[in-house]
Protein backbone atom coordinates (compact mmCIF):
# COMPACT_ATOMS: atom_id res chain seq x y z
CA UNK A 1 0.00 0.00 0.00
CA UNK A 2 1.29 3.43 -0.81
CA UNK A 3 2.42 5.76 1.96
CA UNK A 4 -1.06 6.96 4.10
CA UNK A 5 -1.41 10.78 3.76
CA UNK A 6 -0.90 12.98 6.15
CA UNK A 7 -4.26 13.55 7.92
CA UNK A 8 -4.91 9.14 7.84
CA UNK A 9 -2.68 7.63 10.46
CA UNK A 10 -2.64 4.04 11.74
CA UNK A 11 -3.83 5.45 15.02
CA UNK A 12 -7.18 7.26 13.04
CA UNK A 13 -7.76 4.05 11.85
CA UNK A 14 -7.16 1.77 15.02
CA UNK A 15 -9.86 4.07 16.30
CA UNK A 16 -11.79 3.99 13.41
CA UNK A 17 -12.28 -0.01 13.80
CA UNK A 18 -12.73 0.83 17.62
CA UNK A 19 -15.93 3.12 16.72
CA UNK A 20 -14.21 5.65 18.91
CA UNK A 21 -14.06 9.08 16.46
CA UNK A 22 -16.13 11.58 15.53
CA UNK A 23 -18.08 12.14 12.74
CA UNK A 24 -15.78 13.87 10.69
CA UNK A 25 -13.15 11.76 11.14
CA UNK A 26 -15.61 8.72 10.10
CA UNK A 27 -16.48 10.76 6.72
CA UNK A 28 -12.71 11.57 6.09
CA UNK A 29 -11.74 7.80 6.95
CA UNK A 30 -14.51 6.62 3.91
CA UNK A 31 -13.72 8.72 1.73
CA UNK A 32 -10.69 7.12 1.87
CA UNK A 33 -11.46 3.69 1.59
CA UNK A 34 -13.66 4.60 -1.66
CA UNK A 35 -10.71 6.40 -3.08
CA UNK A 36 -9.22 2.37 -4.19
CA UNK A 37 -9.35 -1.01 -3.46
CA UNK A 38 -6.07 -1.21 -2.15
CA UNK A 39 -7.25 1.20 1.05
CA UNK A 40 -10.52 -1.14 1.12
CA UNK A 41 -8.29 -4.39 1.34
CA UNK A 42 -5.81 -2.32 3.97
CA UNK A 43 -8.65 -2.15 6.62
CA UNK A 44 -10.83 -4.89 6.04
CA UNK A 45 -7.98 -7.06 6.83
CA UNK A 46 -7.16 -5.30 9.71
CA UNK A 47 -11.24 -6.33 10.75
CA UNK A 48 -10.21 -10.06 10.04
CA UNK A 49 -7.14 -9.58 11.96
CA UNK A 50 -9.82 -7.63 14.75
CA UNK A 51 -12.12 -10.35 15.05
CA UNK A 52 -9.48 -13.20 15.19
CA UNK A 53 -8.19 -11.86 17.96
CA UNK A 54 -10.85 -10.33 20.29
CA UNK A 55 -10.03 -6.53 20.41
CA UNK A 56 -6.94 -4.50 18.95
CA UNK A 57 -4.88 -2.95 22.21
CA UNK A 58 -1.69 -0.42 22.86
CA UNK A 59 1.68 -2.06 21.63
CA UNK A 60 3.58 -3.49 24.62
CA UNK A 61 7.11 -1.65 24.16
CA UNK A 62 9.13 -5.03 23.88
CA UNK A 63 7.88 -6.38 21.22
CA UNK A 64 10.05 -8.08 18.30
CA UNK A 65 8.26 -7.12 14.90
CA UNK A 66 10.37 -9.62 12.84
CA UNK A 67 9.85 -12.16 15.65
CA UNK A 68 6.64 -12.00 15.56
CA UNK A 69 6.32 -11.75 12.04
CA UNK A 70 7.95 -15.43 11.72
CA UNK A 71 5.21 -16.33 14.63
CA UNK A 72 2.34 -14.88 12.41
CA UNK A 73 3.95 -16.77 8.86
CA UNK A 74 4.29 -19.98 10.36
CA UNK A 75 0.91 -20.39 11.52
CA UNK A 76 -0.56 -18.79 8.63
CA UNK A 77 1.56 -21.02 6.32
CA UNK A 78 0.35 -23.83 8.40
CA UNK A 79 -3.68 -23.02 7.96
CA UNK A 80 -2.88 -22.26 4.33
CA UNK A 81 -1.28 -25.29 3.62
CA UNK A 82 -4.83 -27.29 4.96
CA UNK A 83 -6.73 -24.98 2.70
CA UNK A 84 -4.68 -26.01 0.03
CA UNK A 85 -5.46 -29.89 0.27
CA UNK A 86 -8.78 -29.76 0.87
CA UNK A 87 -9.83 -27.00 -1.72
CA UNK A 88 -6.64 -27.60 -4.42
CA UNK A 89 -6.49 -23.65 -4.96
CA UNK A 90 -3.31 -21.81 -4.17
CA UNK A 91 -3.73 -18.82 -1.83
CA UNK A 92 -1.18 -16.58 -2.28
CA UNK A 93 0.20 -13.95 0.25
CA UNK A 94 1.47 -10.97 -1.11
CA UNK A 95 4.08 -8.18 0.28
CA UNK A 96 1.20 -6.32 1.16
CA UNK A 97 -0.55 -9.28 3.64
CA UNK A 98 3.02 -9.25 5.11
CA UNK A 99 3.59 -5.67 6.56
CA UNK A 100 0.23 -5.59 7.53
CA UNK A 101 0.75 -8.58 9.67
CA UNK A 102 3.60 -7.09 10.97
CA UNK A 103 1.57 -4.37 12.01
CA UNK A 104 -1.06 -6.75 13.78
CA UNK A 105 1.74 -8.31 15.51
CA UNK A 106 3.18 -5.02 17.13
CA UNK A 107 -0.94 -4.75 18.00
CA UNK A 108 -1.63 -8.29 19.44
CA UNK A 109 0.96 -9.34 21.37
CA UNK A 110 -1.29 -12.78 22.31
CA UNK A 111 -1.04 -13.40 18.70
CA UNK A 112 -4.23 -15.30 18.30
CA UNK A 113 -4.39 -15.33 15.15
CA UNK A 114 -5.73 -19.00 13.75
CA UNK A 115 -6.09 -18.48 10.16
CA UNK A 116 -5.75 -15.56 7.70
CA UNK A 117 -6.06 -15.54 3.48
CA UNK A 118 -6.61 -13.01 1.00
CA UNK A 119 -9.24 -14.00 -1.29
CA UNK A 120 -8.38 -12.49 -4.89
CA UNK A 121 -11.65 -11.07 -6.13
CA UNK A 122 -12.47 -12.28 -9.18
CA UNK A 123 -13.14 -9.23 -12.28
CA UNK A 124 -16.37 -7.90 -12.62
CA UNK A 125 -17.76 -7.81 -16.42
CA UNK A 126 -17.63 -4.41 -17.30
CA UNK A 127 -20.74 -2.83 -19.69
CA UNK A 128 -19.97 0.74 -21.56
CA UNK A 129 -22.61 3.02 -23.08
CA UNK A 130 -21.13 5.31 -25.47
CA UNK A 131 -23.76 8.04 -27.15
CA UNK A 132 -23.18 10.21 -29.95
CA UNK A 133 -25.75 13.21 -30.59
CA UNK A 134 -28.45 11.24 -28.81
CA UNK A 135 -29.25 11.13 -24.98
CA UNK A 136 -29.80 7.10 -23.55
CA UNK A 137 -31.82 6.54 -20.51
CA UNK A 138 -30.41 3.14 -18.74
CA UNK A 139 -31.66 1.56 -15.89
CA UNK A 140 -29.25 -0.68 -13.62
CA UNK A 141 -30.11 -3.88 -11.68
CA UNK A 142 -30.28 -1.79 -8.26
CA UNK A 143 -33.15 0.36 -9.32
CA UNK A 144 -31.19 3.22 -9.89
CA UNK A 145 -32.19 4.90 -13.27
CA UNK A 146 -29.13 7.53 -15.11
CA UNK A 147 -29.88 9.69 -17.92
CA UNK A 148 -26.92 9.79 -20.14
CA UNK A 149 -26.06 13.36 -22.48
CA UNK A 150 -24.76 13.11 -25.90
CA UNK A 151 -21.30 12.84 -26.43
CA UNK A 152 -21.30 10.87 -23.45
CA UNK A 153 -19.55 7.32 -21.95
CA UNK A 154 -20.80 5.47 -19.08
CA UNK A 155 -19.37 2.18 -17.63
CA UNK A 156 -20.34 -0.02 -15.40
CA UNK A 157 -20.51 -3.76 -14.02
CA UNK A 158 -22.89 -6.56 -14.93
CA UNK A 159 -23.12 -6.93 -11.37
CA UNK A 160 -22.46 -4.46 -8.21
CA UNK A 161 -19.93 -5.63 -5.92
CA UNK A 162 -21.57 -6.70 -2.25
CA UNK A 163 -20.38 -3.33 -0.05
CA UNK A 164 -20.24 -0.86 -3.04
CA UNK A 165 -21.74 0.26 -6.05
CA UNK A 166 -19.54 2.12 -8.85
CA UNK A 167 -19.50 3.28 -12.58
CA UNK A 168 -17.41 5.74 -14.13
CA UNK A 169 -18.85 8.42 -16.23
CA UNK A 170 -17.00 10.47 -19.10
CA UNK A 171 -19.10 13.65 -19.85
CA UNK A 172 -22.60 14.01 -18.38
CA UNK A 173 -25.61 12.38 -17.08
CA UNK A 174 -28.43 12.87 -14.83
CA UNK A 175 -28.94 10.18 -12.14
CA UNK A 176 -31.48 9.03 -10.45
CA UNK A 177 -30.21 6.71 -7.25
CA UNK A 178 -32.15 4.11 -5.51
CA UNK A 179 -31.32 4.68 -1.94
CA UNK A 180 -29.33 1.69 -0.02
CA UNK A 181 -27.64 3.22 2.96
CA UNK A 182 -25.20 -0.07 3.18
CA UNK A 183 -23.99 -0.03 -0.26
CA UNK A 184 -23.54 3.39 -1.10
CA UNK A 185 -22.59 4.39 -5.05
CA UNK A 186 -19.99 6.18 -5.90
CA UNK A 187 -19.71 7.76 -9.64
CA UNK A 188 -15.54 8.07 -10.66
CA UNK A 189 -14.11 10.47 -13.34
CA UNK A 190 -10.15 9.67 -12.99
CA UNK A 191 -9.49 10.73 -9.71
CA UNK A 192 -12.17 12.48 -9.15
CA UNK A 193 -15.42 11.00 -6.99
CA UNK A 194 -18.74 11.61 -6.83
CA UNK A 195 -20.91 9.35 -3.91
CA UNK A 196 -24.13 9.47 -2.67
CA UNK A 197 -26.47 6.96 -1.05
CA UNK A 198 -30.14 7.82 -2.26
CA UNK A 199 -30.11 10.93 -4.68
CA UNK A 200 -30.77 12.60 -7.90
CA UNK A 201 -28.09 14.50 -9.37
CA UNK A 202 -26.41 15.69 -12.44
CA UNK A 203 -22.76 15.06 -13.24
CA UNK A 204 -20.68 17.08 -15.95
CA UNK A 205 -16.79 16.14 -16.35
CA UNK A 206 -14.31 17.63 -18.30
CA UNK A 207 -10.63 17.73 -18.38
CA UNK A 208 -10.80 21.21 -16.09
CA UNK A 209 -13.36 20.24 -13.53
CA UNK A 210 -16.27 18.57 -13.00
CA UNK A 211 -19.47 20.06 -11.85
CA UNK A 212 -22.34 18.62 -9.72
CA UNK A 213 -25.83 19.61 -9.15
CA UNK A 214 -28.00 18.16 -6.72
CA UNK A 215 -31.70 18.29 -7.17
CA UNK A 216 -32.72 15.79 -4.30
CA UNK A 217 -30.91 14.84 -1.11
CA UNK A 218 -27.25 14.91 -0.12
CA UNK A 219 -23.95 14.00 -2.37
CA UNK A 220 -19.83 14.02 -1.46
CA UNK A 221 -17.65 15.31 -4.01
CA UNK A 222 -13.96 15.10 -3.10
CA UNK A 223 -10.73 13.95 -4.90
CA UNK A 224 -7.53 12.65 -3.37
CA UNK A 225 -4.16 14.74 -4.76
CA UNK A 226 -1.40 12.07 -5.99
CA UNK A 227 1.12 14.34 -4.81
CA UNK A 228 0.08 14.80 -1.33
CA UNK A 229 -2.40 12.31 -0.85
CA UNK A 230 -4.91 14.63 0.64
CA UNK A 231 -8.34 14.53 0.41
CA UNK A 232 -10.52 17.24 -0.78
CA UNK A 233 -14.21 16.96 -0.48
CA UNK A 234 -17.43 19.15 0.02
CA UNK A 235 -21.10 18.09 0.96
CA UNK A 236 -24.21 19.21 -1.46
CA UNK A 237 -27.36 19.48 -0.53
CA UNK A 238 -30.37 20.31 -2.91
CA UNK A 239 -30.34 23.12 -4.74
CA UNK A 240 -26.88 23.46 -4.37
CA UNK A 241 -23.98 22.86 -7.35
CA UNK A 242 -20.05 21.93 -6.42
CA UNK A 243 -17.29 22.12 -8.87
CA UNK A 244 -14.06 20.51 -8.20
CA UNK A 245 -11.15 21.92 -9.75
CA UNK A 246 -8.84 19.25 -11.35
CA UNK A 247 -5.81 21.59 -11.80
CA UNK A 248 -5.68 22.57 -8.05
CA UNK A 249 -7.30 19.24 -7.00
CA UNK A 250 -9.73 21.50 -4.83
CA UNK A 251 -13.28 20.75 -4.27
CA UNK A 252 -15.76 23.73 -3.20
CA UNK A 253 -19.33 25.11 -3.92
CA UNK A 254 -20.68 27.54 -6.32
CA UNK A 255 -22.40 30.54 -5.23
CA UNK A 256 -24.80 30.86 -7.40
CA UNK A 257 -27.06 27.46 -8.71
CA UNK A 258 -30.22 26.78 -10.54
CA UNK A 259 -31.51 24.04 -12.04
CA UNK A 260 -31.30 25.45 -15.51
CA UNK A 261 -27.67 23.97 -15.27
CA UNK A 262 -30.19 20.41 -16.13
CA UNK A 263 -31.80 22.08 -19.06
CA UNK A 264 -30.51 18.91 -21.55
CA UNK A 265 -32.10 16.42 -19.02
CA UNK A 266 -35.52 18.39 -17.71
CA UNK A 267 -35.73 20.51 -21.24
CA UNK A 268 -36.99 23.51 -18.61
CA UNK A 269 -35.81 26.93 -18.16
CA UNK A 270 -36.88 28.60 -15.03
CA UNK A 271 -36.03 32.91 -14.62
CA UNK A 272 -37.06 34.27 -11.52
CA UNK A 273 -35.95 38.86 -12.19
CA UNK A 274 -33.04 37.37 -14.14
CA UNK A 275 -31.41 40.37 -16.26
CA UNK A 276 -32.13 39.59 -19.86
CA UNK A 277 -28.06 39.47 -20.69
CA UNK A 278 -27.83 36.24 -18.36
CA UNK A 279 -30.98 35.23 -20.24
CA UNK A 280 -29.45 35.36 -23.36
CA UNK A 281 -26.45 33.29 -22.04
CA UNK A 282 -28.22 30.73 -20.76
CA UNK A 283 -30.43 30.80 -24.31
CA UNK A 284 -26.97 30.67 -26.14
CA UNK A 285 -25.39 27.77 -24.10
CA UNK A 286 -28.49 25.52 -24.30
CA UNK A 287 -29.99 25.73 -27.75
CA UNK A 288 -26.04 26.43 -29.65
CA UNK A 289 -27.51 29.77 -31.61
CA UNK A 290 -26.03 33.19 -31.23
CA UNK A 291 -28.00 36.06 -29.55
CA UNK A 292 -27.51 39.79 -29.75
CA UNK A 293 -28.69 42.73 -28.09
CA UNK A 294 -28.36 45.51 -30.62
CA UNK A 295 -29.23 47.72 -27.53
CA UNK A 296 -26.91 47.69 -24.74
CA UNK A 297 -29.65 49.05 -21.98
CA UNK A 298 -31.62 45.85 -22.62
CA UNK A 299 -29.37 43.92 -20.57
CA UNK A 300 -30.67 45.59 -17.06
CA UNK A 301 -34.17 44.17 -18.47
CA UNK A 302 -35.33 41.62 -15.95
CA UNK A 303 -37.29 38.46 -16.90
CA UNK A 304 -39.67 36.22 -14.61
CA UNK A 305 -41.15 33.16 -16.41
CA UNK A 306 -40.82 29.53 -17.16
CA UNK A 307 -39.72 28.05 -20.44
CA UNK A 308 -40.66 24.32 -21.01
CA UNK A 309 -40.55 22.10 -24.08
CA UNK A 310 -40.06 25.30 -26.95
CA UNK A 311 -37.93 25.84 -29.16
CA UNK A 312 -35.93 28.90 -29.74
CA UNK A 313 -38.44 30.57 -31.79
CA UNK A 314 -40.97 30.46 -29.58
CA UNK A 315 -38.71 31.77 -26.71
CA UNK A 316 -37.53 34.58 -28.15
CA UNK A 317 -41.06 35.69 -29.45
CA UNK A 318 -42.40 35.70 -25.55
CA UNK A 319 -39.37 37.73 -24.49
CA UNK A 320 -40.26 40.30 -27.73
CA UNK A 321 -43.85 40.17 -26.76
CA UNK A 322 -43.10 40.99 -23.31
CA UNK A 323 -40.97 43.96 -23.18
CA UNK A 324 -42.21 45.43 -26.59
CA UNK A 325 -39.09 44.33 -28.70
CA UNK A 326 -38.33 43.28 -32.38
CA UNK A 327 -36.72 40.42 -33.44
CA UNK A 328 -34.89 39.61 -36.80
CA UNK A 329 -32.63 36.97 -38.04
CA UNK A 330 -29.38 37.63 -40.14
CA UNK A 331 -27.96 34.11 -41.26
CA UNK A 332 -27.49 32.34 -38.07
CA UNK A 333 -27.46 35.07 -35.68
CA UNK A 334 -30.79 36.48 -33.79
CA UNK A 335 -30.90 40.20 -33.19
CA UNK A 336 -32.87 41.36 -30.67
CA UNK A 337 -33.48 46.02 -30.66
CA UNK A 338 -35.94 48.36 -28.88
CA UNK A 339 -36.08 50.28 -26.12
CA UNK A 340 -37.83 47.52 -24.22
CA UNK A 341 -40.61 48.74 -21.37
Amino acid sequence: MNKLPENITHELIFEYLNGNISNEESQLIQVWLDSSFENKNYVNDLKIIWSESGELIPPPVDVNVDAAWNKLSSRMESSKMKVISNSREKKLVNPFTKTLLKVAAVLIPAIAIISFYLIQKSELKQIEIVTIDNNIQKQLKDGSVININSHSKLTYPENFDKNLREVNLDGEGFFDIAHNKEKPFIIHYKNVNIKVVGTSFNVKTSNDKVEVFVKTGKVLLYCESSNTNETSLVELLAGDKGILDRTTKKAYKEEYANENDIFWYTKTLIFNKTELSEVIEILQNNYDVNIVLKNQALNKLRLSTTFKNQNIESILNIISTSFNLKISKTNSTYEIDGEGN
